[in-house]
């Protein structure tokens, strides 16, 4: 049995379907139980937990720099906002919906005739490796994922970021030529509004499954 999900409703179905998808933490599990497929591309346990893990690695070094910058009181509010994040990037829901939002827009690129090399792939998934290498408890994540895995799977992720960074940053420069003379928070925002709206529009090509007891 699977659930099809198009269009403007996506998002919102992914995310009321905690009842039905579990993963615990970054488990694997069964790795290559398909959870999810979008178009002829499956989401597996395997690939889930990676996700999760990025975002606990991310949320590690914000953590790390926070530590270092704020002042007590700052640090305390903080730390308290930072366990509610930790607690959504391990929501199976918030999962499915980073990877397929990812996919779909990675997808538009590769429609777009965009196509990433092995070399500038490695660049950024070295770049990504190393900002977590330097921070222990960080690499105490990946060390307890196992390395070696993680490292294989880094270069697909990466891959699938820098397509769909593509797609956002041809959103930017179309904006940027719109509005000459507008910068920063403002471009930014506007930049953000226009990929959602792009996204949008994106799903309702693609023939989304979400696979429900995996």
């Amino acid at each position: 049995m699977s659930i099809k999900i198009n269009g403007k409703s996506l998002l919102l179905a992914v995310l009321l379907l905690g009842s039905i998808v579990f993963i615990s933490g970054c488990s694997r599990g069964s790795g290559d139980t398909v959870l999810a497929e979008v178009n002829d591309t499956e989401i597996t346990a395997d690939k889930a937990a990676f996700q999760q893990l990025i975002g606990l690695l991310h949320l590690e070094l914000v953590r790390t720099e926070g530590r270092a910058e704020m002042d007590e009181e700052t640090l305390e509010y903080m730390s308290e906002f930072w366990d509610e994040q930790e607690v959504q990037v391990r929501n199976m829901n918030h999962t499915l919906t980073n990877v397929i939002r990812t996919i779909a827009m990675a997808k538009l690129a590769e429609e777009k005739g965009y196509v990433m090399g092995e070399e500038a792939v490695e660049e950024q998934a070295a770049l990504f490796y190393g900002q977590y290498e330097s921070e222990p408890a960080a690499l105490a994540l990946i060390e307890d994922y196992g390395t070696e895995l993680f490292q294989e799977q880094l270069y697909d992720y990466t891959e699938e970021w820098l397509l769909a960074r593509i797609v956002y940053a041809d959103v930017l420069e179309e904006v940027q030529s719109e509005r000459p003379g507008m910068e920063g928070e403002e471009l930014e925002h506007i930049a953000s509004q226009q990929y959602e709206e792009l996204l949008v529009s994106q799903m309702e090509t693609l023939d989304v499954k979400i696979f429900p007891g995996q």
